[in-house]
């Protein structure tokens, strides 16, 4: 059986980033992850904890953009303070966001940690140190953006957007404003322009994780299939497509043709799990891509699930298990790699289970490379 037919990241665009994520994680029902906190009182203290990181993370890199103001020592007690108060909110979220879906237990403890980095690397005047855990920071806000399907429009992010200042960026760097501030229509666009520009070559465009986040959205956010087929057809017209990106590009527009998106509703488990069977039959090398739209179709339906899991037991073992292998298969972040972290939370939520057991394996071997 083929579940394929079965199935159906600028100073202010760091904060609407985080903005977005605060819509995003209120937005979530309380998942596996028990909190003594009521749901209500939960949500609200993430709230909280969100709006305090939009204004410090705005403030602090604000400041990061302009390193002589950054450094100069007559607004050093005005940059720790911003940086303080980010400290103080992504703390806060780490303490109060139990109670969300548990596969962004690794991005809250990561902002906490980074936070904190920047903090410690300004006080020691280790000024582009402090600068770039704030690029990681905003690196981890927009990492949750592709992650559920789109529920409704953000205004704000739209008039961010026509900025001048932004409007004439280069698409590489305006794409990740654009999903940043949740504007995904604009980001597709702009992805599509990039695959047709001369200069992105096919280990250009592999470098900066273009065909990754545009399938992220166009699978996981607006639930288009049809969209990305057309755009990678008129990828391979290029001329400079050598025969391997080719054939793999041949292999992504089979995969889209077949996804069927719906197919998947109430059955997220189990449509991940024919996915992964499927796409891993043959082992591959860990540069081989081919199979790249069922990992992402896979970690999409295994994300809403564990938006709405309830308990420990060996399905939310399954799901985080499985999650651990698709994010092997796609991710590229300099900064973000969940797959231990996944491992670990499968064999929490059922220690004793056949998943589990595999779970440990892989995690021996994941930390042994």
């Amino acid at each position: 059986m083929t579940i394929l037919k079965n199935l159906t990241a600028l100073a202010p665009t760091a904060i609407v980033v985080c903005v977005a994520v605060t819509l995003a994680f209120t937005a979530l029902t309380p998942g596996a992850a028990q909190s003594q906190e009521s749901p209500t009182a939960g949500a609200n203290a993430t709230s909280a904890s969100m709006r305090g990181i939009f204004t410090a993370l705005t403030t602090a890199y604000a400041y990061s953009l302009d390193m002589e103001f950054f450094e100069d020592r007559h607004n050093r007690d005005t940059v720790l303070a911003a940086l303080q108060a980010l400290v103080n909110n992504t703390e806060a979220l780490e303490t109060h966001g139990a109670g969300l879906d548990p596969s962004f237990d690794y991005l809250r403890h990561s902002l906490a940690e980074d936070a904190y980095d920047a903090l410690e690397k300004y006080q020691n005047r280790q000024f582009l140190g402090s600068k770039f855990m704030l690029n990681k920071l905003v690196e981890n806000c927009a990492t949750c953006h592709a992650r559920l399907p789109a529920d409704e429009p953000f205004e704000t992010g739209a008039k961010f957007l026509e900025d001048a200042d932004i409007q004439s960026l280069p698409p590489v760097d305006r794409v990740n404003i654009e999903v940043a501030t949740r504007q995904f229509d604009r980001a597709l666009v702009t992805y599509e322009e990039i695959f047709q520009m001369p200069k992105m070559t096919p280990p250009g465009l592999r470098l900066i994780g273009a065909f990754e986040g545009y399938f992220k959205l166009c699978i996981g956010v607006v639930e288009n299939t049809e969209r990305p087929i057309r755009t990678l057809e008129t990828y391979q017209s290029r001329d400079d497509i050598p025969q391997d990106s080719r054939t793999e590009t041949a292999a992504w527009i089979g995969a889209l043709k077949t996804l069927d998106l719906a197919a998947g509703t109430g059955r997220e488990l189990a449509a991940a799990r024919d996915l992964i069977a499927g796409a891993e039959p043959v082992k591959r090398p860990p540069s081989d891509r081919s199979r790249l739209v069922e990992h992402i179709a896979a970690a999409s339906l295994l994300h809403r699930y564990l938006q709405n899991a309830s308990t420990y037991d060996t399905n939310l073992a399954e799901a985080f298990y499985l999650l651990a292998v698709a994010e092997s298969h796609i991710s590229r972040s300099q900064w973000i790699s969940e797959t231990e972290f996944l491992l670990e939370q499968s064999i929490k939520a059922a220690p004793e289970s056949d998943v589990a057991k595999k779970a440990k394996r892989i995690l021996s071997d994941w930390q042994e490379s």
